[in-house]
Order: C-alpha cells, then sequence, then structure tokens
C-alpha cells in the first residue's frame, strides 16, 4: 500500500483533500478511476500535478515518494463547437459544404442594404464634391466596401434562399 494525500481543484476554486492508499503498481490512470470516479462520472477531465510537473496516466503511483502531495485539477472537456460560416459567398467559391443559409429575413436584408447604400452615396458623394480630404487608404476603402456590398447584394437578393454552400 503507497500513501498518498490528493488536493482536489476544480474550476470554480472549490477545494477539497482526500488521503488515499493504493497499491505501488497502480498508475496515475487507475488512481484516478478509483478515487476520483465520481467527478469523472460526471463529465470532468482530472489533471494531476506533482512538484509543478504534469502526471501522465500511464506512470506508476510507486515512483512518487510516500505521503506525497499530488494536486488534481478537475477540468471540463472542451468542446469545440462547429460554427456557421458567416461568408456563405466566400464557402460557394471555396466549394465548402458546411455553410447555412443565413438566419435574416428578406425584410432585415432590405433594411441592412438600404441602410448601407444610403452610407455608401453620402460618402461617395463626399467625394465627387471634394476628392482632396481623401487619401489613397480612404479611396481604397471607398472603392473596396462599394464592390463588397453589391457582392453581397447579389447573394442577398438574387441567389435563391437555400442553396448557398449545400
Amino acid at each position: 500500500e503507497h500513501f498518498l494525500r490528493l488536493q482536489i481543484l476544480d474550476v470554480a476554486g472549490i477545494e477539497r483533500r482526500k488521503d488515499v492508499h493504493i497499491s505501488r503498481s497502480a498508475s496515475m490512470a487507475d488512481l484516478k478511476t478509483r478515487h476520483l470516479a465520481e467527478e469523472i462520472a460526471q463529465g470532468w477531465l482530472p489533471r494531476c500535478v506533482f512538484q509543478g510537473r504534469a502526471l501522465t496516466d500511464v506512470e506508476s503511483v510507486g515512483a512518487l515518494p510516500r505521503g506525497s502531495f499530488i494536486q488534481c485539477y478537475l477540468q471540463r472537456p472542451q468542446v469545440r463547437e462547429v460554427e456557421p460560416e458567416f461568408f456563405l459567398g466566400w464557402a460557394v467559391l471555396t466549394g465548402s459544404r458546411h455553410g447555412s443559409p443565413p438566419l435574416c429575413s428578406r425584410r432585415q436584408d432590405l433594411a441592412f442594404h438600404s441602410a448601407f447604400a444610403a452610407a455608401l452615396a453620402v460618402v461617395w458623394g463626399a467625394y465627387f464634391a471634394d476628392a482632396a480630404p481623401f487619401d489613397a487608404f480612404a479611396c481604397f476603402a471607398l472603392r473596396f466596401f462599394s464592390v463588397l456590398w453589391v457582392a453581397v447584394c447579389v447573394l442577398d437578393f438574387c441567389w435563391p434562399r437555400g442553396t448557398i454552400a449545400t
């Protein structure tokens, strides 16, 4: 029998201590399954550390000195959620099949494009009235966003709903 002291910490900072007795031939995975079974059943992932070094599941408990103080950090598994592609037009051009149709209505599209067209009209009017305040970057940005707006208009109004990136 090998005696160890566990300090168990979860992400909320709740700490508890537990004295355990386990066979010297047991692995860290055995220690976790025997003494942290309830936490593992709740979906926690235990990470054990001894003197600042992460312990792997295959390491032997017998390699640790008797009475060692082991910190066990409980973490929730990292779940990577698949985000919908926001630039569906680009998704079509790249051949992606992961896109989904936008969730906004035609009324929202119309309101957005009307406001954007009004803003572009004001800026283009200012440019044609006096081009001097517009440096190279401002001219580039004006042209870029104008072309981009036309491309988005085509995708929103000319492309049938539900056919983009399917």
